[in-house]
């Protein structure tokens, strides 16, 4: 199974937080998200990564941790992984 570039690797002070109170390192969320376990996707959104890992495009990961969703987007070019809640994910789009 082949990885893929994750570039620079951010967190907002959101998830952050959320993180630090269930006692989770990111870096477990970016391990995932490289092992390509897309999380609790619908399998049209796994299959739009799959599909952008052969044609380009952004790869998305969302987790349930207790009552909040983290999600992981690494954008096309490879150059940049965000970990971020959902919530900020409606807000920023």
């Amino acid at each position: 199974m082949t990885s893929f570039e994750l570039g620079q690797i951010v967190i907002t002070d959101a998830a952050q937080a959320v993180l630090t109170t269930m006692a989770i390192e990111p870096l477990q969320l970016i391990a995932r998200h490289r092992r390509k376990e897309w999380g609790d996707l619908p399998h049209e959104a796994k299959q739009a990564n799959h599909n952008a890992l052969s044609v380009g495009g952004a790869l998305h990961s969302s987790y349930t941790l207790g009552t909040h969703i983290v999600c992981v987007t690494t954008n096309p070019q490879r150059s940049l992984t965000t970990i971020l809640l959902a919530d900020e994910v409606a807000s920023r789009t």
